[in-house]
């Protein structure tokens, strides 16, 4: 072989390996990419990362990835302050309430104030520091609320004022009320009573929870409605709470007290419940009448159509429940939603209740 022959084959072996030298190289690096791939790719399953505002709002690391998985955004938050988990009227709208948001898309974050204003109002402001897309609110007290509505409307959170409304101050810093008027119920309570006390007689009114507004105007329309009526006396006004029990317990008193007792008014359907079973303990289911305000439940159905209670104004916890939860879906997402959502409420006897049917949900 010749001198520049040899030259030539070094030159070529200098070159293939060089070339080969460059491909492991090459392999190495996309093997490393891979792993590094690979590595990322886990710990993301492992430990999924959740943003501030996720966190903030109660949802769980493994909650939130599965929403940006199948929605692609997390679901609105909505704080929920209830009176209390004792009144049978508010557990129905809990259950209610619970349903529709499921169905709705949306979360519920549950506070229960045991009747306690300082600690519903304590509640509402960790609700609003959990940065939640709207408050639905069931006030303890009507007046207690305000402070709390400022602060969440300085933070721009929507509210739901349901079931038993505020004052009038603090419906300013409202953006919709979901409920009755305890004035209508109060004044068609009335007219029931006159309807079953033609020629007058003594009548006790057993009220809910004193500074609520259903408490508050229940009572005064009632009175109101009666001033033209002088034949029908007020003997007694007891509270009772919104418990069954306590109402029980109150209409053993007053049964003592007024041997001459002709009606009893009970604010809500449960504490007609317990006055019918305080009444029929003592043998006067002949001569005390029961009228209540609530549900159309078969319990209240059954009482009235075995005559034990005469009557009652409806007031529909499903309506509630589901038109508050409607709203809160419509505010968390920007848009507007009326001031008043007006549960629609009747006197259903024994005459018509067969004819009563249940309202339609707001939206």
């Amino acid at each position: 072989m010749g001198q520049e022959e040899l030259k030539s084959d070094r030159f070529k072996s200098d070159i293939l390996t060089s070339d080969n030298l460059k491909s492991d190289i090459f392999k190495v690096l996309w093997i490393v990419l891979l792993l590094a791939a690979v590595i990322v790719l886990f710990s993301g399953c492992g430990t999924p990362v959740v943003s501030d505002a996720a966190s903030a709002k109660g949802l769980s690391a493994e909650s939130s990835e599965v929403q940006n998985v199948q929605t692609g955004e997390t679901p609105p938050v909505c704080g929920v302050s209830i009176a209390s988990d004792q009144s049978a009227y508010q557990v129905r709208l809990y259950q209610i309430m619970q349903k529709q948001a499921e169905e709705k898309g949306i979360q519920l974050i549950w506070k229960y104030a045991d009747w306690d204003a300082s600690l519903q109002n304590r509640q509402i402001r960790e609700l609003i520091d959990d940065k939640v897309d709207v408050l639905i609110i069931c006030p303890v007290n009507s007046k207690s609320m305000l402070d709390s509505l400022k602060e969440a409307r300085s933070r721009e959170i929507p509210v739901v004022n349901l079931n038993m409304k505020v004052d009038a101050y603090s419906a300013v810093y409202i953006d919709t009320y979901v409920g009755a008027s305890s004035q209508e119920e109060g004044s068609l309570a009335a007219q029931l009573t006159t309807d079953l006390l033609p020629d007058g007689g003594k009548v006790a009114i057993l009220e809910g929870t004193p500074g609520t507004d259903p408490q508050i105007y229940r009572t005064q329309a009632f009175v109101d409605e009666l001033g033209d009526r002088p034949d029908i006396q007020i003997a007694d006004i007891r509270s009772a709470d919104w418990n069954r029990q306590e109402a029980e317990k109150e209409t053993e008193r007053l049964i003592r007290r007024i041997p001459d007792l002709r009606l009893i008014y009970c604010q809500d359907n449960n504490m007609a419940a317990g006055a019918v079973a305080a009444i029929e303990e003592a043998g006067k289911e002949q001569t005390i009448e029961v009228i209540g305000i609530g549900e159309a439940d078969q319990e209240t159905i059954d009482l009235l159509r075995k005559g034990c209670l005469k009557g009652f104004v409806v007031q529909d916890p499903e309506f509630e429940a589901k038109s508050a939860v409607n709203c809160a879906v419509h505010l968390a997402e920007g848009e507007d939603v009326r001031p008043w959502i007006q549960n629609p409420v009747s006197i259903v006897t024994e005459e018509n209740v067969s004819d009563y049917h249940k309202p339609i949900e707001y939206m």
